[in-house]
């Protein structure tokens, strides 16, 4: 769905019964997307041009990477069976989503007043209608682990920081990267 333009931040929120300045009902009452919905077919043609080697790369990382798990969690175990047939069985026991890399999807933390994303029951937001959808568009990736630690400021990954909007525009600007809309199209 396409709304142009956009509300301005002070014309949130659209939707009844919606937190302050929240984006629900931009894109209508049964929307599952979010902002995802500006990625547009003309955003995904211009995400293709930014490519230049062709190299891809994974954004996970290894379940297994920290060790001990952060905040108490588990250690996933990963037990490969041979069936009776002679195939293979993954099993994965103790496994926390929140161990490795993640996508949040829109049900990861309710309002406490006003509930899921646009009012919309807990179950409608996991991150399978992203999926379903797809997602292509140009993406920057800050690093702010390592310009952080550049700058005398190593990150500890048992403690929690708040990574603040100078932290990524500076870390951005040092990487001479830019963001474009529709990344933001709220933002300061």
């Amino acid at each position: 769905m396409t709304v142009d333009p956009l509300p301005s931040y002070a014309e949130l929120p659209v939707g009844a019964g919606a937190p302050p300045g929240s984006s629900w009902g931009v894109w209508g009452d049964d929307d599952g997307l979010g902002t995802l919905n500006l990625l547009g077919p003309e955003h995904v043609q211009r995400a293709i041009t930014c490519v230049r080697t062709g190299r891809v790369f994974p954004l996970d990382v290894d379940m297994a990477l920290l060790d001990p798990p952060l905040f108490s969690r588990t250690n996933v175990r990963h037990d490969v069976l041979t069936t009776p047939r002679g195939s293979h069985d993954d099993v994965l026991s103790d496994f926390n989503t929140q161990s490795s890399s993640q996508w949040d999807g829109f049900r990861h933390y309710r309002h406490p007043v006003h509930g899921h994303y646009a009012g919309l029951p807990g179950e409608r937001h996991g991150i399978l209608q992203w999926a379903e959808r797809g997602i292509v568009t140009r993406a920057v990736l800050a690093d702010v682990d390592r310009w952080r630690a550049a700058h005398g400021r190593a990150l500890r990954h048992d403690e929690s920081y708040a990574i603040t909007v100078d932290d990524l525009t500076a870390c951005l600007r040092d990487r001479g990267a830019s963001l474009e809309r529709p990344l933001s199209p709220w933002g300061p």
